[in-house]
């Protein structure tokens, strides 16, 4: 059986500054093939390296500022050895062990380690615990296994181009969008997979034995020394400020994402604090309409940095910029924010010639919030101990999203609508877990311990809503699928519980950060920035999508994070001093859900040619149901709701247009 192997990394050009970006490909065949040509559309600036059981084309790559991969070809003959990595220096692995070892104890833990080694003809591929960089995959047993960080390429592998066809169970859940959707191996094409974060791939010599098994086991218990806040507060300095650092070039502009909020502002003075001296370029994204602007805090943050602030209006070319990075993806956007936020941010950046850009990407997932800690609390009865810190919380800020008058009560008022707006939420997740006279007997119990009527009152409340709803027949589908596809939908995808797979072994963590980041949309979302990079020249480095951060996370005590209701203590404790005190100290968040709505009302009146009866996207979406999705999010009292279901359908409908036309 001839056995041959095709791997390299390539740099392809930057349409803006001629910037050099990674790209990660490798192929093997596992029996005789006409063509010796493998998978790669790019074989610019490459080296042969012609090995015994082993062709490998690879670029040099000390000049690319992002290369956190390690490579290394093991050889029979030590002269042939070939290690290609910045991140190894002189390590030296005598075994596929060793190298397993090095990448799960490395602080600075590779994005994608592949190991190869012609003497057992296995190839071994680990991916960065918290993903990062994809890496997609297609194996057809004893015959082909191939691998890129861009999924373009699989596509276009010669011979495999004719069986790539839909996911219609992806595409399924891709419409369906609710929590339960945890991020999985399925891509939007049936024969194309990718590999799960802290996974690892191995492939024997012929092709027969594929195994993909979580490989990465967090030690938060490393953490167990710290008892204080201040003391989480420093560590989490330390660590944060060595995160930024590996995102710093020298002799390039340092660009960063400034909104105003605190995981935004708490990037930019951190890099101020870090290089005092270095020009520093901030970018605030000016939505106009939204329900609370941060301008103003954004404003303060870029004075205090001396940052020069650019103010940029988003593009409202909303379908060209979908068009655009559907192509780009290979796949549908997932970002609720749409594409022409994005298509802004790095357009600029590519333009001040920078070369990354900070963003604070899922920074409430890895610091972790602490707001599930009452509700425990509260599931264990320990209601003395809950009343006390929600009577502190009532008073920590102004919870307009509970009032728009809020500031104008009094401390017993504001007490009181807290306690009613906690219970209310707690009444609703209890209606929906109990059985009806176990729900009526907690209601009653929930009344008798809080001495406040207004216990059953919120129960009827939700009956009233929803009887309220029935008569006026303004109950909205749940999802957008046709009947075909909702009877046929597969439910293999939810069989793997990602966030449970990666606490295995983990006790008394926050289970919330572990939903919050392996849930789907935070890899998805870092996922479709990297599919950009090649496009703007621009690599967004995400400072808080550190795994150091995410280990330390899980140590700290759910009353520290949650701190009396201020909200993850530990970081307002360890950026005293750094961030300005009216950031630190501020609870309320930004609201951009009426931008969101606004993107997608813009958005529909621009796609009319994509949803047109002709459309291939009437094969998955139910026409009568997307219709009501657009009527309620033409409705000025419902912004929100129906943004995500009418993004979805459009970005689907310009990606099957995308693939009827071949453009791949």
């Amino acid at each position: 059986m001839d056995h041959q192997i095709i791997s390299k990394l390539r740099k392809t050009a930057n349409p803006f500054l001629g910037q050099r970006i990674v790209v990660i490909e490798g192929s093997i065949f596992f029996k005789e093939i006409k063509s010796k040509k493998g998978l790669f559309i790019d074989r610019i600036k490459r080296n042969n390296f012609l090995l015994e059981n082993i062709s490998l084309t690879i670029c040099s790559i000390e000049e690319q500022p992002d290369d956190h991969n390690c490579i290394v070809i093991n050889t029979k003959s030590s002269s042939k050895r070939l290690v290609n990595s910045n991140l190894l220096q002189d390590s030296k692995f005598t075994s596929r062990f060793d190298f397993d070892e090095f990448v799960k104890s490395s602080e600075r833990q590779p994005y994608l380690s592949i190991w190869y080694d012609d003497t057992t003809a296995e190839i071994s591929i680990s991916r960065h615990v918290l993903g990062v960089i994809p890496l997609y995959y297609v194996y057809i047993p004893s015959q082909l296994f191939a691998f890129s960080t861009e999924i373009h390429s699989l596509i276009n592998i010669n011979g495999l181009v004719d069986k790539v066809s839909i996911n219609e169970s992806w595409v399924s859940n891709y419409l369906i969008s609710n929590d339960s959707n945890y991020y999985n191996p399925d891509t939007a094409y049936s024969n194309i997979k990718r590999l799960l974060p802290g996974h690892n791939i191995l492939v024997n010599q012929a092709g027969s034995n594929f195994k993909q098994t979580p490989y990465f086991t967090f030690k938060p218990e490393k953490w167990s020394n710290l008892q204080s806040a201040g003391e989480y507060g420093e560590a989490f300095k330390s660590l944060f400020a060595k995160s930024i650092e590996r995102g710093v070039i020298d002799n390039k502009p340092i660009i960063a994402q400034l909104s105003g909020g605190l995981d935004s502002s708490s990037i930019s003075c951190m890099v101020r604090a870090l290089y005092p001296d270095q020009p520093i370029h901030t970018l605030f994204l000016d939505l106009q309409k939204i329900v609370q602007s941060e301008k103003h805090l954004a404003l303060e943050v870029a004075e205090k940095i001396q940052s020069e602030h650019h103010v940029i209006p988003p593009s409202e070319h909303d379908l060209d910029a979908l068009i655009l990075h559907t192509s780009l993806y290979g796949y549908p956007e997932h970002m609720i924010s749409g594409s022409a936020i994005t298509h802004t941010l790095l357009k600029k950046a590519s333009e001040l010639g920078g070369n990354t850009m900070f963003n604070g990407h899922d920074g409430d997932g890895i610091v972790g919030i602490g707001i599930e800690y009452p509700e425990i609390l509260y599931d264990q009865f320990k209601w003395t101990e809950l009343a006390e810190i929600l009577s502190i919380a009532a008073c920590v800020y102004p919870y307009y999203h509970i009032d728009k008058q809020w500031n104008t009560f009094s401390v017993k008022k504001k007490k009181e609508v807290y306690l009613n707006h906690f219970l209310y939420r707690q009444l609703q997740r209890k209606m929906n877990q109990l059985s009806i006279p176990d729900f009526i007997t907690h209601v009653y119990k929930v009344h008798d311990f809080f001495g406040i009527s207004s216990s059953v009152a919120l129960f009827l409340k939700i009956a009233s809503v929803a009887s309220k709803k029935l008569r006026n027949g303004k109950v909205y589908p749940n999802t957008v699928l046709n009947k075909e596809l909702s009877q046929n939908l597969k439910i293999d995808s939810y069989a793997i519980d990602l966030p449970k797979t990666m606490s295995r072994g983990l006790h008394g963590v926050d289970n919330v950060s572990f939903q919050d980041i392996y849930g789907g949309e935070s890899l998805s979302a870092a996922e479709h920035l990297y599919a950009l990079r090649k496009h703007y020249g621009v690599i967004e480095k995400f400072p808080f999508f550190d795994h150091n951060l995410f280990e330390l996370t899980m140590s700290v005590p759910l009353e520290i994070k949650y701190s009396q209701g201020r909200r993850r203590g530990y970081l307002r404790e360890g950026m005293k001093g750094i961030l300005p005190e009216s950031i630190r100290s501020r609870g309320d968040k930004g609201k951009f859900s009426l931008y969101g709505r606004d993107a997608a009302i813009r958005l529909y009146k621009q796609s009319s040619d994509f949803l047109t009866p002709q459309s291939q996207v009437w094969n998955f979406v139910d026409l009568k149901k997307f219709n009501s999705f657009v009527t309620l999010l033409h409705r000025e009292k419902q912004p929100g709701r129906a943004t995500s279901p009418v993004l979805r359908v459009i970005s689907l409908a310009v990606w099957l247009d995308w693939i009827k036309n071949k453009n791949f």
